[in-house]
């Protein structure tokens, strides 16, 4: 190999001298070694690019289709990596009864991947590794509102929800029943009748993935107001 200037072969036997003591030392000799080669010019990537895809894995949800784009990466940008997260997976849509459970390794099971750290441990001598959406069965709920009362003024029953959102009233005589599905840890229940208001979240009521609740309230015809201040759970 020639050089035709004298500062390409000084570059050279620099970039040598300070990278074949790295090939035999132990790992910390790279402490030193990356630095100095990042001081004539070549940038330091961590290693080979691995392409990271990600499948929404509509068999398991049933779910429209939607695209999460493919990133590359280095095993370092791996570990500080933030994984799509529940709005790129899905669009909200109000009739899904799946919740987003994050990222794994298998269409079906497999080992979660919850952060860039558990990511970068799949780079071993990989050049392409794909990751699955889980999707979780969300709880189901029936809500029966009886309104009874002489003065029918009537019960309001209005639910927030990642994935519902609903609003049933009832007035005088009526009786309202609804189903609706909630992830665990993503609603919010309000409750009011007459001057009574109940305001029920997970902390108060939690709910388990999959599992069926009930929740009933009524004003009966002398105008006593039920309104429980959590949701029951089916057998």
């Amino acid at each position: 190999m020639k050089f035709r200037h004298k500062a390409a072969a000084f570059v050279a036997a620099a970039l040598i001298a300070v990278t074949l003591p790295a090939l035999f030392l132990p790992s910390a000799a790279a402490e030193w070694v990356v630095p100095l080669v990042d001081i004539v010019g070549f940038e330091y990537t961590g290693g080979a690019d691995c392409t990271v895809n990600f499948n929404v894995n509509t068999a398991e949800s049933g779910y429209a289709a939607i695209e999460v784009p493919p990133v590359k990466l280095t095993k370092e940008q791996a570990e500080s990596y933030v994984l799509p997260d529940e709005t790129q997976a899905y669009d909200g849509d109000a009739d899904m009864r799946y919740f987003f459970g994050g990222w794994q390794t298998e269409p079906a099971g497999g080992k979660l991947i919850s952060d860039g750290a558990a990511l970068a441990e799949l780079f071993e001598g990989s050049a392409e590794i794909t990751l699955y959406a889980r999707w979780l069965n969300k709880a189901e709920l029936t809500v029966t509102l009886n309104d009874m009362s002489i003065s029918s003024f009537g019960i309001q029953f209005e639910l927030s929800t990642s994935g519902d959102a609903l609003s049933v009233t009832t007035v005088g005589s009526a009786v309202a029943e609804r189903v609706v599905y909630l992830a665990p840890d993503d609603w919010k229940i309000s409750v009011a009748a007459r001057t009574s208001s109940v305001v029920i979240t997970p902390e108060q009521s939690p709910v388990e993935e999959g599992a069926r609740y009930t929740y009933s309230a009524f004003i009966n015809r002398i105008g006593t107001v039920n309104l429980p201040s959590a949701l029951t759970k089916s057998a």
